[in-house]
């Protein structure tokens, strides 16, 4: 069970809330990394004119995106599923190129202090991308354990002479 702070709980369900969340999501796939938001809190860049939240130094570009957070259920793998709206074609082109699984960070910020995170969900992969013309989804999971061979090799003379 995730702890979150109560004034962070209490600006969320205020009807009328000071700060409100905002969400970060870093993917990344080796050295090359692409950082979104899920608003357009301040002016990043002039030319181009890019709108985004900078947290921790690291520019976050607004894309609107849909983002259904994981159940907290120990008998299932958390999964979360992703949908960005491909204004400019950038996500889309990225997530091509290359055929390495990106690796997803999700961060929940409130608006007051962007640079602590209330919540935290790391080491997600993305799979199952589906990109169309204006809409790339795909599903944010962790591995399973499940699916790991166990055990992982057998001793046997083909492999280890030495111990025959």
């Amino acid at each position: 069970m995730r702890v979150i702070d109560l004034g962070a709980l209490q600006n969320m369900f205020s009807l009328e809330p000071e700060e409100f969340p905002i969400i970060l999501i870093t993917l990344t796939r080796g050295a090359d990394t692409i950082r979104l938001s899920s608003d357009a809190t301040e002016r990043i860049s002039e030319d181009p004119i890019v709108y985004g939240t900078m947290s921790r130094t690291n520019p976050y570009v607004y894309f609107p995106f849909e983002l259904t957070l994981p159940q907290d259920q120990a008998e299932t793998v958390p999964r979360m599923r992703l949908s960005v709206e491909n204004v400019s074609a950038q996500i889309g082109w990225w997530l091509r190129s290359s055929t390495v699984a990106p690796m997803a960070t999700v961060e929940i910020m409130s608006s007051g202090d962007v640079d602590n995170p209330i919540a935290v969900f790391s080491d997600f992969e993305l799979s199952s991308f589906r990109g169309g013309k204006m809409t790339v989804e795909g599903n944010l999971s962790l591995s399973n354990l499940e699916n790991e061979p166990y055990p992982a090799g057998s001793f046997n003379p083909a492999y280890f002479p030495g111990l025959f």
